[in-house]
């Protein structure tokens, strides 16, 4: 792609702020941004110092396929098909006490993608002690969210019932500052963070929590290795609707990207529906992430919003909100 120099000039703010009042005229209350339901009121043109976002350790991000394990064999055959559709990593749970992770995991190179397992305790780790899952096994990265081991926290479910964003970021926060406090300091963590609709505040969710995770290395003096995982979820989705989904996974997910997260799950509209999903759910959820990365070139991203005035905004309001 050859790249053109477009003639964009710098406008300073007075000018920016004078022309909005023309075009505006009496509705001038639309410069103040208010969100009731998130407890924010915002004067878009007043000044706003960014808190500062810490850059990503990998400006690339990845696509991350979810499943709960139910039936070891067709679940083997959604997982290859997931990666033969644009999937670059598994994120896996089960229920089932004894999964026949060799099923599931047969003909998955797992030493060529990321392959993270979500476990309750260390019992369900020696199932992977078998002969057969041996190569398998070191290249695979265990997700505890219990217990001494617990290197995977999540405020998705918090998200899906309605939470606001600054409890969503404070819980957290509050998990992870625990978890620290006893010093037990894992080699490497796994957040996740559910995504609404709504497009900038979400973004700047994420942009929000990659700064208060950093305030919380330099209280207790460390430095953290993690990922973030951004996911979709159900609550706001239709099953007589399969277009307005996809619509609403798009942006869902394009604002995860452009926030900031290193794991993007985008997971079927009718993930939690009776009959489950199909082909086409999970495979149109799939190429939603593929278009973004490879139709829109947003596969590398380091805070491209950064210094856009409504964004550091509403990052700066949401991280004096949830360190609150």
């Amino acid at each position: 792609m050859q790249k053109t120099a477009l003639p964009f000039h710098a406008t300073a703010p007075s000018e920016w702020i004078q022309q909005l009042h023309k075009e505006l005229q009496n509705q001038t209350d639309l410069l103040v941004f208010k969100d009731h339901i998130e407890g924010l009121e915002i004067d878009l043109t007043t000044a706003h110092q960014s808190v500062g976002i810490p850059p990503k350790n990998n400006t690339q991000w990845k696509q991350v396929f979810q499943l709960e394990i139910e039936d070891e064999v067709s679940a083997n055959k959604i997982l290859l098909a997931a990666l033969m559709q644009g999937a670059a990593g598994l994120l896996l749970s089960s229920n089932k006490n004894n999964c026949d992770w060799t099923k599931v995991l047969d003909q998955i190179e797992v030493a060529y993608i990321d392959c993270w397992i979500i476990l309750t305790d260390a019992a369900q780790l020696q199932q992977f002690d078998q002969a057969n899952l041996a190569s398998k096994k070191p290249a695979i990265e265990f997700l505890f969210n219990e217990g001494e081991q617990a290197n995977y926290f999540s405020a998705f479910d918090f998200q899906q019932i309605g939470a606001t964003i600054s409890t969503q970021l404070s819980v957290l926060l509050l998990g992870i500052h625990r978890d620290l406090e006893t010093n037990n300091i894992k080699t490497k963590y796994f957040f996740e963070l559910g995504l609404g609709t709504q497009y900038f505040l979400e973004l700047s969710k994420i942009r929000a929590f990659r700064h208060l995770l950093s305030r919380l290395e330099a209280i207790h003096d460390i430095q953290i290795q993690y990922e973030l995982i951004a996911k979709t979820g159900c609550a706001n989705k239709s099953l007589k609707d399969p277009y307005t989904n996809l619509l609403r996974q798009a942006t869902e997910a394009l604002s995860a990207v452009t926030g900031g997260c290193d794991a993007l799950c985008i997971q079927a509209y009718d993930q939690l529906s009776t009959e489950g999903t199909d082909d086409f759910s999970r495979r149109m959820a799939l190429n939603i992430g593929n278009l973004i990365q490879e139709e829109a070139q947003m596969k590398n991203t380091d805070d491209p919003l950064k210094n856009a005035r409504i964004v550091e905004a509403l990052t700066t309001a949401i991280v004096n909100q949830a360190w609150e």
